[in-house]
């Protein structure tokens, strides 16, 4: 005696997934311990994927994605722009630290 079809099962798995995953990502962090985040406030990384240099400016204790509220970090691009990505995303392995001798252009930083 079969309750759920197949289809049914997968979906359910993936929305209880998706609880966990925003439960994980929700909870309160001490944004004095550098150990909470995978990277830390001035922090240089690399795109593994582009290889392109972000300076992290902004902390997932202070950021969220407007649509779902989940944590996130902002980074500088070479260019002055800021983006926000999920902490999820920047800590599954698409970023690394970059060395410390990489340079970017901060003179408008304050």
């Amino acid at each position: 005696m079969n309750y759920f079809s197949l289809t049914e099962t997968l979906l359910l798995v993936v929305v209880l997934l998706q609880f966990i995953v925003i439960l994980y990502y929700t909870v309160p962090r001490d944004p004095f311990n550098v150990s909470t985040f995978k990277f830390y406030y001035g922090q240089k990384v690399k795109h593994v994927l582009t290889g392109g240099i972000y300076k992290i400016v902004g902390l997932p204790d202070e950021y969220v994605l407007a649509n779902t509220r989940i944590p996130a970090y902002a980074y500088k691009m070479e260019d002055g722009r800021i983006c926000v990505r999920s902490q999820i995303e920047m800590e599954d392995g698409r970023f690394i630290p970059a060395h410390s001798n990489i340079c970017l252009n901060d003179s408008d930083d304050e």
